[in-house]
């Protein structure tokens, strides 16, 4: 089987899903860079990163 074309939706699909606290630091590492109404809605959805990591450590401890 190929690989999809970079970028591409199966190309994503087929991505391994990143820790939650990785993206909640890189968010945190770039905010001052995003636009206002971005940043708001990330930062009503993205929990912190204390929060993050413990989930992260949780479903690790769950899924194996």
């Amino acid at each position: 089987m190929s690989t999809p074309p970079k970028y591409s939706h199966a190309w994503w699909l087929a991505q391994k899903p990143r820790p939650l606290a990785e993206t909640v630091h890189k968010f945190q590492a770039k905010k001052d860079k995003l636009s206002p109404a971005v940043r708001r809605s990330l930062e009503r959805r993205l929990p912190p990163l204390e929060v993050a990591e413990q989930i992260d450590r949780d479903m690790k401890r769950l899924l194996g």
